[in-house]
């Protein structure tokens, strides 16, 4: 059994000389100086949000669930709705301006339609949304909202079970039997991102080096998946691989390497 991550072993597993700890923490304090981090109130005011939209979330929930006489399940909310986020948000590389990707998870009892009726509904009489908008039609779909001014884009995802597990593994591909598709492309985005986290040897730099790319992107107006330019997860899984070639190398290796690659 291979003792390396990815499909083949590493290009250099050589530890960083003295100069690349120095070249690190002068790219994190560029990365400060441009603000592609989070300050501590944005932070807060977006775990908030999060928090806030679960509530509604789960109250929802559990209200469909004694409608449709599955309120029993184990007793406990999230047995039947899981709440997650994805992309940036749980990649942990999210920028004061972004907005938070999440799927909620329901199980089987729950449909689409009281998603987009009933949760829908709940949402617009709730004081700290604004600008809510679903698209019910579009490929994976989704609804677009405000909290307390923090954009949230959200997904709807029916497992084909009764309940959620606790230990619920999103990597697996047996979750995803007699699941519809919608539902299958909505999990994507938490699949991907689970799989990232537990595939790149080093998370820490891998998080560092990731913001200076997307940072990198921006500037030169190439961060778009809607003009044909590189997605947020594009760079995200570019930049995973090369973590797995170089797994001992800190942020500022992993930059230089990702575009040599």
């Amino acid at each position: 059994m291979s003792t390396y991550l990815g499909v083949s072993k590493p290009v250099r597993v050589k530890l960083p000389e003295p100069s690349d700890f120095v070249a690190t923490r002068e790219m994190t304090a560029y990365l400060h100086e441009m603000g592609a981090f989070e300050t501590a109130e944005r932070k807060a005011q977006r775990d908030a949000a999060l928090v806030g939209l679960t509530t509604v979330v789960e109250a929802w929930a559990a209200r469909v669930s004694v409608i449709k006489g599955a309120d029993g399940l184990n007793g406990e909310v999230k047995s039947q709705v899981r709440v997650m986020t994805f992309g940036s948000s749980r990649l942990e590389v999210a920028t004061p301006d972004a907005d938070i990707d999440l799927v909620v998870i329901v199980a089987k009892h729950i449909e689409r339609r009281d998603f987009f009726s009933a949760l829908v509904g709940e949402l617009i009489a709730n004081p700290f949304v604004t600008e809510l908008h679903p698209v019910k039609e579009a490929r994976v779909p989704v609804v677009k909202l405000k909290w307390d001014g923090i954009d949230m884009d959200v997904l709807f995802a029916r497992l084909s079970l009764s309940h959620i597990p606790p230990s619920l593994d999103l990597t697996s591909d047996t979750l995803l039997r007699n699941m519809d598709e919608q539902s299958v492309l909505s999990l994507n985005g938490c699949r991907v991102a689970e799989a990232i986290l537990r595939l790149v040897p080093d998370p820490h730099n891998f998080r560092l080096a990731l913001r200076f790319i997307k940072a990198w992107a921006k500037r030169r107006q190439l961060y778009s998946n809607v003009l044909g330019c590189f997605a947020g997860v594009s760079l995200a899984l570019l930049l995973a691989r090369v973590n797995q070639l170089y797994p001992n190398a800190l942020a500022n290796t992993l930059v230089t390497r990702f575009f040599r690659v």
